[in-house]
């Protein structure tokens, strides 16, 4: 995995110059790696690294975040009970420092939680209050992920109409990213057919100025042989 050497190579250097904060970020990023592949005892290592010096660092964000992370593996491995414990710390620390982004992640991990555990009541409450944040503050991605676990979970407790309700504000939702995405993608394309245009302009008068620059050396030249043409004739 090239990600992953790169981050291992990162935090050799980050070790021998002795960057704490920096250290606190690759061994949060290999953890985060280690979670995608499906590495959970690895990934929860390099998350225990990545807070014990957030902890000495007293970086409350980061220690949030950390706390997050955490819960995370153990969610992954069945073990509901260390993961709740840790993404409940992590949510009061968010709290505390008015993190609105991180407070939309803890109560989607929490409700997530609840719902593989049969809680469906406690799962929809932290969902809810996760979908109001995430609309207040603008996270569309939060928002599309958290109307999919409400329609989910009003469907697990047998409200139809609600669960109908939130698959059709989840459509809405994927639809409208995906067509932000690919005006994003147009505009960029547009924006790179613009430079690409302005240098081939540049090129152009380059080469027609390099070209004016050779036609007045070649008439001054001319001009010179002329002059010494009629020199030598002996009429100057």
């Amino acid at each position: 995995d090239k990600s992953l050497e790169y981050h291992l190579k990162s935090l050799k250097i980050k070790e021998e110059l002795g960057d704490e904060r920096g250290l606190a970020a690759s061994y949060n990023n290999i953890g985060g790696i280690f979670y995608e592949q499906g590495l959970f005892d690895k990934a929860l290592d390099y998350h225990f690294r990545s807070l014990a010096i957030k902890e000495k660092l007293k970086d409350k964000k980061g220690m949030g975040s950390s706390l997050g992370n955490l819960g995370m593996p153990y969610t992954k491995m069945g073990n509901y009970t260390e993961a709740m414990a840790f993404l409940l710390r992590s949510l009061e620390i968010k709290q505390k420092i008015n993190e609105r982004g991180g407070m939309v992640n803890s109560w989607i991990n929490i409700g997530e939680i609840h719902f593989l555990k049969g809680n469906f009541s406690k799962a929809e409450e932290n969902f809810q209050l996760a979908f109001k944040e995430a609309n207040q503050i603008g996270e569309r991605t939060s928002e599309l992920l958290t109307s999919m676990w409400l329609g989910k979970t009003k469907e697990a407790r047998g409200d139809v109409k609600g669960a109908l309700d939130f698959y059709k504000k989840y459509a809405f939702l994927k639809d409208t990213l995906l067509n932000e995405e690919n005006n994003q993608r147009i505009a960029e394309l547009n924006s790179r057919y613009e430079t690409e245009k302005r240098m081939s302009q540049i090129k152009e008068l380059e080469q027609s100025k390099s070209i004016g620059d050779l036609t007045i050396e070649k008439n001054k030249t001319e001009i010179r042989l002329q002059r010494i043409f009629l020199v030598a004739a002996g009429i100057v």
